[in-house]
């Protein structure tokens, strides 16, 4: 059996083994904190735009489209828009295996089909772990750096665990699933150079759709090369001649769940992870010492090597930069307590008063991080106009399993991304009905969505 075989057994297995009460339970919290990524990312005005153009692909028996009862569409469509919709306001969560964000890529493919089948709740939460388990036992091939650093595996990757999950809510056999995986493998893309652009969201719900599409005409009879993935001339040598395929075939056998080990990232801010410990650390001193920003003559931040590629536009010239400029991030930490999705809208100008704060802020390389003691290590060091210095260093951020979010503190999250297009007293009803996936139907959810009165809505016309 070769190495896509292998994956499309392993797939396969997902729809009738059990799931393992572990790994339910904290599947369950990552689906319910993505759908919330995407009904925040509903809310932001580029979202409309992705909106108006899957209304030419409507269709009279497709998915159903949230907030809006009077669109259906074909279901690689539906995927494209809530692909996008989960990661444009970029918190939806990491995979440490993946390097990537596997549920903005899984999730969406979840939601198109899930509506159109009306598919049970323990139906998609048994396709979206599939999703995420293929995701992450394929990244596993690509740790230590053998990747290049151009590529996006959330999407390059990611494509493949979509396609796990379209094949387990389609009733996909082995041999379809095997077709599926080598038609993505043609279609697996994604550039980092995007990163601080709409684009990049793009090419998310891209892949979303493109699983889709694989996983509709394998159903249908087309076939690919049997071992698209793992052959010499295949993708995963194509994108790294030293790719560990071993890895990867040991993930598929007895590998840890990465629901459990190391367990999957939720980001409590939207804004690169690369960044959330200078956000922590910048949240924390302002906390505990009161600091007024006037006060402050520099900050200076001691940072992981890895830190340096997610500061992307240290002074951004946009929101979506903005995200990605660790002085920017810090600088709205330290002004409002506080860094939100509405500080990133694409609605919204850059803060003058954050921006000439970050122009303050100084990075240095520390080399006492590394990768055994830290995840994107950052110190903060604000040296006050009087003389004082404060200083916090941040090893594991906020929402890593080394630290992990608490219950109050996801809800927080949860409220504040949902509140975007409900109103709370809906928002309640949401996530109890969420909680208890495992009793309900997707389309009953959608139902719930669908009949609230939204907090916020977009006016579509004004646009």
């Amino acid at each position: 059996m070769n190495l896509t075989q292998k994956i499309a057994a392993y797939i396969g297995s997902f729809s009738h083994n059990p799931i393992n009460p572990m790994i339910e339970k904290q599947a369950k919290q990552h689906f319910i904190d993505t759908f919330a990524c995407i009904v925040c990312g509903s809310a932001e005005p580029s979202a409309l735009w992705i909106r108006n153009y899957i209304a030419g692909m409507s269709a009279s028996h497709g998915s159903r489209i949230l907030f809006d009862e009077n669109l259906q569409v074909n279901p690689a469509a539906a995927a494209l828009y809530y692909g996008f919709c989960a990661h444009n306001c970029d918190a939806d969560d990491l995979s440490k295996n993946l390097a990537g964000h596997p549920s903005a890529v899984v999730l969406p493919v979840i939601l198109a089909l899930g509506t159109m089948r009306d598919s049970s709740g323990i139906q998609c939460l048994r396709a979206y772990i599939a999703g995420v388990e293929t995701a992450s036992a394929i990244g596993k091939g690509f740790l230590g750096g053998c990747f290049s650093t151009g590529w996006n595996q959330t999407t390059v990757l990611g494509i493949f665990g979509a396609v796990a999950a379209a094949s387990v809510l389609m009733g996909l056999s082995e041999e379809e699933i095997v077709a599926a995986l080598g038609i993505a493998a043609s279609e697996a893309s994604g550039l980092k150079v995007n990163y601080g652009s709409s684009a990049k969201d793009v090419s998310v719900g891209n892949a979303s759709a493109k699983a889709i599409f694989a996983a509709e005409l394998a159903k249908d009879g087309i076939r690919a090369n049997p071992d698209s993935l793992g052959a010499a001339s295949g993708l995963f040598r194509t994108l790294a001649p030293s790719a560990n395929l071993d890895a990867i075939n040991d993930a598929l056998t007895h590998g840890d769940s990465d629901f459990l080990y190391p367990g999957i990232i939720l980001k409590p801010y939207p804004a690169c992870r690369g960044i959330h410990n200078g956000i922590d650390g910048a949240l924390a001193l302002r906390a505990q010492y009161a600091i007024s920003p006037e006060e402050i003559q520099t900050v200076t931040c001691l940072v992981q090597d890895t830190v340096i590629e997610s500061n992307r536009y240290p002074i951004p010239n946009k929101p979506t930069e903005a995200k990605f400029s660790l002085g920017y991030c810090i600088a709205l930490a330290l002004l409002h307590g506080a860094v939100t999705a509405a500080d990133f809208s694409d609605s919204v100008s850059l803060e003058p008063a954050a921006l000439k704060l970050a122009e303050r802020v100084k990075i240095q390389v520390d080399n006492a991080f590394t990768s055994d003691n830290a995840k994107s290590g950052i110190e903060v060091i604000i040296l006050t106009r009087g003389g004082q210095e404060f200083r916090h260093r941040g090893q594991f951020a906020k929402g890593d399993p080394n630290n992990p979010m608490m219950p109050e503190e996801h809800r927080t999250k949860l409220i504040q991304c949902l509140s975007r297009r409900m109103s709370i007293e809906y928002i309640d009803a949401l996530l109890d009905r969420m909680t208890t996936l495992e009793k309900t139907t997707i389309c009953k959810i959608y139902d719930l969505c669908n009949s609230c009165a939204p907090a916020q809505t977009i006016e579509m016309q004004e646009l």
